[in-house]
């Protein structure tokens, strides 16, 4: 049984646009401590993320810390780190 976990983690390489799914979606990599995951929010999930922490940029994501949950081999996006 795997155990959920929070961790911190780094935005890296941030882009915005159609992907593999059907809308448009934010998707950025996050590194971990034990390695990196690929990132996919929802372009409604984005536009929250962007009010809420006053996003003037996207490109200005990266680089900022952010708090990841993983469970097991899956990595969740929970929230910037200010």
């Amino acid at each position: 049984m795997s155990t959920i976990k929070e961790e911190l983690a780094v935005i890296k390489g941030v882009r915005f646009g159609m992907r593999d799914e059907p809308w448009p979606c934010l998707v950025f990599g996050v590194e971990l401590l034990t390695g990196g995951a690929a990132i996919t929010l929802h372009y409604e999930d984005a536009a929250k993320l962007i009010r809420k922490h006053h996003i003037g940029n996207i490109q200005n994501l990266d680089g900022m810390p952010c708090i990841v949950e993983i469970n097991g081999r899956t990595v969740k996006f929970k929230e910037l780190k200010k």
